[in-house]
């Protein structure tokens, strides 16, 4: 588009196979570009290994730090656990996992507090 005239320019035609290829590496280099930046954000933080109980076990995380949150990342068996703690977390070192098997009870208290912070209760 011609800013100056606000006419449409045309700048020829692309079959729909390769707008959607062309696309479609457009989309990969920006995912790349975004992926190398977390990448080189993170390498540049001072991580430290830590010890988080996991259902009952100690399991090894690699802890980052931020001003106000940390970030704590480890596995158990063939699952992976991110912690992202925010906003004045509590320390690592007083965090443990334990399995919830049963979510209904978590969300039925989380409803609660919402309908009391409306004023709905």
């Amino acid at each position: 588009m011609n800013w100056q005239t606000g006419a449409m320019e045309y700048a020829g035609y692309l079959p729909p196979d390769e707008f959607w290829a062309m696309d479609d590496r457009m989309d990969q280099e920006i995912r790349t570009g975004a992926l190398q930046r977390q990448n080189a954000a993170f390498s540049a933080l001072t991580s430290r290994r830590i010890t988080i109980t996991v259902d009952g076990a100690a399991i090894d995380f690699t802890l980052w730090r931020g001003t106000n949150s940390w970030l704590a990342a480890g596995m158990t068996g063939t699952f992976g656990i991110v912690i992202d703690a925010q906003r004045n977390p509590p320390q690592p070192q007083a965090v443990s996992l334990t399995r919830v098997t049963d979510v209904e009870p978590l969300l039925h208290a989380r409803r609660a507090a919402l309908k009391a912070l409306r004023g709905e209760a």
